[in-house]
């Protein structure tokens, strides 16, 4: 308890705000990684010749994103492709 004696009050109440506002950061920081991760995802699909029709993001955490592709028929006669 002699540590938070040699602190003034006001000191005490910083810490806590800064903890929230490094926490809050963090967290901006690997939201915007996991968009580059799903945009970059897209690329390679696409440079692969997998078409893609949309990319969302279900959950935050765990990271969890679902994957909807375009099929490849044409008309409504399904391809080998489209399984």
């Amino acid at each position: 308890m002699k540590l938070f004696r040699r602190f003034p009050k006001k000191y005490l109440l910083i810490i806590p705000i800064l903890i929230i506002l490094v926490v809050s950061i963090l967290s901006v920081i690997e939201v915007r990684a996991q968009e580059d991760l799903l945009t970059e995802l897209e690329s390679r699909l696409t440079q692969l010749g997998i078409s893609v029709k949309s990319i969302t993001i279900d959950n935050q955490l765990p990271f969890e994103f679902s994957i909807t592709l375009q099929s490849s028929t044409s008309g409504g006669h399904r391809t080998e492709e489209d399984g």
